[in-house]
């Protein structure tokens, strides 16, 4: 054998192996992430799915009849005069704002015969169709099985497209809730049907929401640091829920005490956040 074509060899084996063995080490590596991923992945899901299980338990059960309390009306004796120290009108007429008054219904049908959220051009997002039950005579049955149908369907890609669509167009609380609203009208036009997927969609975006239910109408329920004045209110472990919608007859309205998460905060209705003035055009799909 030839020494020198014997010594080219040992050299590129020396060379070469090192090579192959790291590549080899990088391929176990990268398996053993993936691995690690999905393994965390399926441990996460099957956290959720099991909260959602014991959620969906719960709401078949622990329904209370809970009194119904009018909306507190805001104090209008005229005040004296004073003038403003005006920085920046858009900012500084809500420095000052100590409660939030609604007094008037949402309009939002509008929104949806012009095509435009306040001006803004919006694509439509496609939500997970459900087979709901008949909510026409909503009770906790069929509110159960309504979470059940929802939390079975994930949910991710939707909830991201949301919150991207919350930061573009720059939307508040408040601006986040009239435009979940305004997507779901065209998919869902039943309102009991709507308010249900509200009440699922902003639970699952960690907001502190619940639903009320009389013999007819479900109605989503909201807590607030601050007065809603002109909306009634019901008292839930000592926390105030405001109605987004006015009861109108004399029903038992039937309710359930807890929250879905406990990191679940408060939809805030304190009116600082604007939304973007520019005309930008949303990309959800």
């Amino acid at each position: 054998m030839n020494i020198s074509n014997l010594g080219s060899g040992l050299l590129f084996i020396a060379l070469v192996l090192p090579l192959a063995m790291q590549s080899v080490n990088a391929t176990s590596l990268d398996d053993e992430w993936k691995a690690f991923q999905q393994a965390e992945s399926q441990s996460f899901t099957d956290f959720r799915s099991a909260h959602d299980k014991e959620f969906t338990q719960f709401l078949e059960q622990h329904w209370e009849e809970f009194d119904l309390y009018q909306g507190k009306t805001r104090d209008v004796t005229p005040k004296p005069p004073k003038a403003p120290i005006v920085k920046n009108w858009l900012t500084s007429i809500y420095d000052k704002i100590g409660e939030v008054v609604f007094d008037k219904p949402n309009k939002t049908k509008h929104y949806k015969d012009s095509g435009l959220f306040f001006g803004h051009t919006i694509n439509g997002v496609t939500f997970s169709s459900i087979d709901f039950p008949d909510l026409s005579h909503p009770n906790n049955k069929k509110l159960a099985q309504v979470w059940k149908h929802l939390s079975s369907v994930n949910h991710d890609k939707i909830l991201h497209e949301l919150n991207q669509q919350k930061n573009m167009l720059q939307l508040g609380d408040w601006g986040f809730y009239l435009y979940l609203d305004y997507l779901l009208q065209t998919q869902f036009p039943v309102e009991n049907q709507r308010i249900s997927y509200l009440w699922f969609l902003l639970n699952k975006l960690n907001y502190d929401v619940k639903i009320a239910y009389d013999k007819s109408q479900i109605y989503l329920m909201i807590p607030s640091s601050i007065t809603l004045y002109g909306k009634s209110f019901v008292e839930i472990k000592q926390i105030t829920y405001y109605m987004l919608k006015a009861k109108v007859d004399q029903s038992p309205l039937l309710s359930y005490p807890g929250k879905y998460s406990a990191d679940n905060h408060n939809l805030n209705v304190i009116l600082k956040l604007l939304l973007s003035p520019q005309a930008k055009q949303s990309h959800a799909h």
